[in-house]
């Protein structure tokens, strides 16, 4: 059974989690920045406009698929980008290319891990909340866009709405993050899994 591994952009992801995964033999899915951090993806999604105005000269030329959200975008043409569709925003989708968004890029890259086929994935950098020193992210946080704590809370209690309709899917999701506010799915080391 293939694994794959997502690469959100929690406070806590380390360097030296991205080096074990890549060292290991399962596939790898990057959210926005992660290519930045990682040098072996498979996968490559974004939902935000902006991620693909600043970013796409950068990543066009990554030997990865990459995929975006249709409703993120006016229809500007980034060849090689695939359009998924939004199917709303609870639940989990399970028609291609349609993706439940969960209001955020973490739990539609999780949909789309399903819709291509993976039944054991592993999550890094699933904080869901700031970290002690009040950083959003692993890199540098944005001048502006930074979640509230109110909207982590709500992205938290949609993953609790979407655990039990994975594992009805026959899917495994461990949580391998470092520190997470995620309780709703099997809390994991890195070292155990990888």
């Amino acid at each position: 059974m293939n694994t794959l591994s997502i690469i959100a952009s929690g406070p806590s992801l380390t360097r030296a989690d991205v080096a074990r995964v890549e060292g290991s033999d399962c596939h790898i899915m990057g959210v926005n920045l992660a290519y930045t951090i990682c040098r072996r993806l498979d996968y490559l999604y974004a939902c935000d406009a902006d991620f693909w105005v600043r970013h796409y000269h950068a990543v066009k030329g990554l030997p990865c698929k990459k995929y975006r959200l249709e409703k993120t975008l006016s229809r500007i043409n980034y060849p090689g980008v695939e359009w998924l569709e939004n199917d709303g925003t609870l639940g989990l989708s399970h028609e291609y290319p349609k993706l439940k968004t969960g209001q955020n890029s973490g739990y539609q890259a999780l949909n789309l891990a399903y819709l291509l086929g993976y039944r054991r994935i592993i999550l890094l950098g699933y904080d869901m909340q700031y970290s002690a020193k009040g950083k959003a992210h692993w890199h540098k946080d944005h001048d502006t866009k930074n979640p509230p704590p109110s909207l982590l809370k709500k992205w938290v209690e949609n993953f609790d709405l979407l655990a039990p309709l994975l594992v009805d899917a026959g899917v495994t999701v461990l949580n391998a993050t470092r520190r997470t506010a995620l309780t709703c799915f099997e809390r994991v080391k890195l070292t155990d899994v990888v």
